[in-house]
């Protein structure tokens, strides 16, 4: 059984409908999550597996907000999000049950968000999401090129490891968004020469990649503060011990939206070149 990792910026799989917001901190998978404080606001998740979880960020302003999951063609469940003095990572907000093997796709949407004077607030940030895949049992993974979901948790014994993904791509309308906040470097996971491949035995294993994290967060303030019913941490992310709290830091509830749309990358333009004539 394997456990595929999709980032909220995979855009070979994920598909947002509405203005979605992009931001982040270095404590966030990619450093990247999407947003919207828009009702009616949706986006969709392609994956192949029997099951798949969500997980994402909350703060204060997050108390409160509704959204709605759907795999093809279910009834939606919707769930009311808790919120907390800061913003807390890699919470649950998701689980579907369990599904046939194959492809499914998973529909969230925006049904209710909070009012905010700050730009940005008064919503959930999504992260990740985990698909299972009980097909795959081996894998060999090469440095990344292309957009692909990443498998974590693809040894033979069916221990779990994490590969993080690189993918980043251009769609929809997505706008960049920094928060007012300092973050340390992320640091970056090890890879492997370019050209070269790897077993899943040189993949990071979740106490080695817990290491590496916890070596780069900053002291927090604050006690840290665990939701009542957004659910657990996710082991597999931060190789985290059983019943961990989340982490969090102080949240000054401000976040700044700059004007920067990315764009799709531009396709390229026929030429028309005019006619060449020969002598008779």
């Amino acid at each position: 059984m394997s456990h595929i990792l999709i980032d909220d910026q995979d855009l070979s799989r994920v598909t947002y409908n509405g203005t979605w917001i992009r931001g982040g901190s270095a404590l966030e998978h990619e450093s990247t999550v999407a947003s919207s404080t828009v009702v009616g606001d949706s986006f969709t998740v392609d994956f192949n597996g029997t099951s798949i979880v969500v997980y994402g960020t909350i703060d204060v302003t997050s108390e409160g907000v509704i959204t709605s999951y759907a795999v093809d063609s279910a009834l939606p469940a919707q769930i009311t999000s808790q919120g907390g003095p800061g913003d807390t990572f890699n919470q649950q907000f998701w689980k579907s049950p369990t599904l046939s093997v194959g492809e499914h796709t998973l529909k969230v949407q925006m049904l209710k968000v909070n009012p905010d004077p700050t730009p940005g607030e008064g919503t959930i940030w999504f992260d990740y999401f985990l698909a299972t895949d009980p097909t795959i049992r081996s894998t060999t993974t090469t440095n990344p090129t292309a957009v692909e979901p990443f498998i974590i948790g693809t040894t033979e014994d069916d221990s779990e490891a994490r590969t993080p993904s690189r993918t980043l791509h251009s769609h929809s309308e997505l706008i960049s968004l920094t928060r007012s906040k300092t973050f340390h470097e992320r640091p970056q996971p090890q890879s492997s020469a370019t050209g070269s491949s790897s077993t899943t035995s040189n993949v990071a294993t979740p106490e080695a990649l817990n290491d590496t994290i916890v070596a780069g967060k900053r002291q927090a303030t604050t006690t840290c503060w665990q939701p009542v019913s957004t659910g657990n941490a996710n082991p597999l992310v931060t190789g985290a011990p059983e019943n961990p709290e989340p982490v969090q830091h102080v949240d000054s509830g401000v976040r700044t939206i700059s004007s920067q749309v990315i764009d799709s990358p531009a396709r390229p333009v026929a030429v028309e070149l005019p006619p060449v004539y020969s002598p008779v």
